[in-house]
C-alpha cells in the first residue's frame, strides 16, 4: 500500500469522483448508524454492547471526518476505495455479531457495501465483496447459530443467495450504466469533432453564408460573409438577417417570384452607400418539425464583373481591330496609287507656281504619313506569332543597335549592353527585334538633336525569368501619362501613330512575358521579364 510519501496525484478524474461520492454516502450512513443505536434497547443488548457500538460507529465517523479534511492527502493513497470497502466490511460484521446475527438490524449494511463495490468497481467488485460478506456472515453465523436444525441452513443459505443476487444485480447495472456512460462520452467527442470539422469548412469557404432560422434571426455566420458585411463581433448576432443587409428585407417572400435568369444575375450590396456586387443564392431547409430555415450564399462579384468588363471589351477591341485592319488593307492599295500620281504630276508637270509645289509636297508628305499609320496599325493588328525559338539576347541586342547607329543621324547614339553571353531566351526572334526597334526608335525621336546613350541590361530573376532593363538619358516619361502608354493610337509626338509600345506590349504578352515602366529620375527606364526554355516549360505543363 502507497500512502501520502508519493506526492503526486495517483488516482484519475473518474475514480476520484468515485471516491468523493463514496466518502459521502459513507458519512451519511455512519450517521444513520448513530440514529439507530438510540433506539436500541439497552436492556436487551446491554450497556457493554451499546458502548462497543458507540465505540466502533464513532471511530469510524471521526475517521471520515479526517478524510475530508485531509482529502488531498486521501486522492494520493493508490488504494483508498479497496481498503475503505475492507474496513467497512469489518466493521458491518462487528456490528451484526454484536446485535443478534440473523436477526440483526444492521443486516442491511452488507447490501450497501456491495452497492458501493458496484458503484466503484462494477461487477467484479461486487462479486469480490459479496464473496467476502458471505464468508465474514457464513463464520459468524456458524459460530453463534445451532446448526444442527435445517432451518439454520436454510437461513443462512438465503443470506448467501441475497449477497449473490444483490451483487449481479447491481454490478450489471453498474457495468450498463459505465458502457452507456462510454457510450455516450464517444458520442459527445464525435458530436464535437463533426461540429469542429463543419466549422471549419464553412470558415475556409470562399463565399459568405449565413444561416437564418424561422423567426428570421441569423444562426451562424462564416468569416467570409463577416467580411462582407464588415461585422467585426460575432458575439452581436442576435440580430435579424435584414439588420446586417438591410437591401434583402423581405427576400424570403420575393425570392420564390423570380425566375432563374433574375436570381442568376441579383446583385446587392451591404449598404446603400456601396454599388451592388454581391450575388445571392437562397437555399430553403426544412426540419423535421416543419420549421423552414433559410441559407443565405453570397459572394463578391466586383473583381468578376471586372473581368467580364475587361474580357467584353477586349472582344469589341479584337472585332473593330479585324474590321479596321481589312479597311486598312483596302484602303492601303489606292493610297499607294494617289502617292504614286502625285509623285509623277511633280516630275512631269514642274509647277513654277510656289504655292502649287507647296501643295504638292504637302499632298506627297501626308500620304507618306497615312501610310506609316496604316503600316503601323496592320502591324498591330497582324495575328500572334507563335513560332517560338531558343536563341542569344545578346546577339540579338547587338544586331538591332548595330543596325539602329547605322541609320541614325548625326550625333548617333551611344548604345551600351551588359548582357551575359550565355543568356538565352525562348520568343519568336524576329517580334523581339521588333520591340528593341521600337525602344532604340522611341529614345531617338525623343532625344532629337541632344547626345543620347542607351544602356541595356539583362540578369537572371530569381523565378528563373530573364529580367531586361531598357534605360536612355532622354527627356523622360511624364508620372501622368504613365499609364496611358500602352493604350493604342495614345502618342505625345507631333508625328507619331500611338501604335509602337501598344505593339511591343502586345509582343511580350504573346511571349508569355511582361513591360512594365519603371519610373525613373533621368530618362526612360522599360523593364521587360521573358521566359527561358525551363520556365515555359514547366508553365506549358502546369497548364496540361
Amino acid at each position: 500500500m502507497e500512502f501520502w510519501g508519493n506526492r503526486r496525484t495517483i488516482l484519475d478524474q473518474g475514480t476520484q469522483e468515485k471516491v468523493l461520492v463514496f466518502t459521502m454516502a459513507r458519512m451519511a450512513l455512519m450517521m444513520v448508524v448513530l440514529l439507530t443505536t438510540i433506539f436500541l434497547r439497552q436492556e436487551v443488548l446491554g450497556p457493554p454492547t451499546i458502548l462497543r457500538m458507540y465505540g466502533a460507529i464513532g471511530a469510524s465517523f471521526i475517521f471520515s471526518l479526517i478524510t475530508v479534511a485531509f482529502w488531498g492527502q486521501t486522492l494520493r493513497v493508490r488504494y483508498f476505495l479497496p481498503s475503505q470497502l475492507l474496513y467497512d466490511l469489518l466493521l458491518t460484521s462487528y456490528l451484526v455479531y454484536l446485535t443478534g446475527v440473523s436477526d440483526s438490524i444492521f443486516l442491511f449494511l452488507y447490501l450497501l457495501n456491495i452497492v458501493f463495490a458496484s458503484v466503484a468497481f462494477q461487477l467484479q467488485g461486487a462479486l469480490i465483496v459479496a464473496a467476502l460478506s458471505g464468508g465474514t456472515f457464513a463464520s459468524i453465523y456458524y459460530v453463534n447459530t445451532d446448526m444442527e436444525a435445517i432451518s439454520s441452513w436454510y437461513d443462512l443459505g438465503w443470506h448467501e443467495l441475497l449477497f449473490l443476487l444483490a451483487a449481479l444485480l447491481c454490478g450489471q447495472l453498474m457495468d450498463e450504466l459505465r458502457r452507456q456512460k462510454i457510450l455516450l462520452e464517444s458520442q459527445r467527442q464525435n458530436i464535437a469533432r463533426l461540429e469542429l470539422l463543419n466549422d471549419r469548412l464553412l470558415n475556409s469557404i470562399p463565399v459568405g453564408i449565413i444561416v437564418v432560422d424561422q423567426h428570421e434571426y441569423v444562426q451562424k455566420i462564416n468569416a467570409m460573409a463577416m467580411q462582407l458585411v464588415k461585422l467585426a463581433n460575432p458575439a452581436t448576432l442576435r440580430l435579424k438577417y435584414f439588420e446586417l443587409l438591410p437591401q434583402l428585407r423581405g427576400i424570403f417572400q420575393a425570392w420564390d417570384q423570380l425566375t432563374d435568369t433574375q436570381r442568376l444575375r441579383f446583385l446587392f450590396s451591404h449598404s446603400d452607400a456601396v454599388a451592388p456586387h454581391l450575388s445571392l443564392q437562397i437555399v430553403k431547409v426544412v426540419a423535421e418539425d416543419q420549421s423552414p430555415q433559410y441559407i443565405l450564399v453570397f459572394q463578391d462579384m466586383a473583381k468578376m464583373m471586372e473581368l467580364e468588363r475587361k474580357l467584353e471589351f477586349e472582344t469589341k477591341l479584337a472585332a473593330t481591330g479585324e474590321l479596321a485592319a481589312g479597311i486598312a488593307h483596302e484602303i492601303r492599295n489606292p493610297l499607294a496609287s494617289i502617292s504614286g500620281c502625285i509623285e509623277l504630276l511633280a516630275q512631269h508637270l514642274k509647277p513654277a507656281d510656289e504655292q502649287d509645289r507647296r501643295l504638292l509636297e504637302i499632298s506627297a508628305r501626308e500620304t507618306r504619313r497615312l501610310n506609316t499609320l496604316i503600316t503601323d496599325f496592320l502591324e498591330f493588328a497582324k495575328p500572334k506569332d507563335n513560332s517560338q525559338e531558343l536563341f542569344s539576347l545578346a546577339d540579338l541586342v547587338n544586331e538591332v543597335a548595330e543596325t539602329v547607329r547605322a541609320g541614325a543621324k548625326d550625333p548617333k547614339p551611344e548604345i551600351l549592353t551588359a548582357i551575359p553571353a550565355n543568356m538565352r531566351v525562348y520568343a519568336s526572334r524576329a517580334r523581339m527585334k521588333q520591340v528593341f526597334f521600337n525602344f532604340f526608335l522611341n529614345s531617338i525621336e525623343a532625344a532629337g538633336q541632344n547626345a543620347l546613350m542607351i544602356n541595356v541590361g539583362a540578369a537572371a530573376a530569381a523565378n528563373g525569368e530573364v529580367q531586361v532593363d531598357v534605360k536612355d538619358n532622354g527627356s523622360g516619361i511624364a508620372p501622368a501619362l504613365a499609364e496611358r502608354i500602352f493604350d493604342p493610337f495614345f502618342t505625345t509626338k507631333t508625328t507619331g501613330t500611338g501604335l509602337g509600345l501598344p505593339t511591343v506590349a502586345q509582343i511580350i504578352k504573346a511571349a508569355r512575358g511582361e513591360v512594365q515602366l519603371v519610373p525613373s529620375a533621368e530618362g526612360a527606364h522599360f523593364r521587360l521579364r521573358l521566359p527561358s526554355l525551363e520556365q515555359d516549360m514547366n508553365r506549358n505543363e502546369a497548364g496540361a
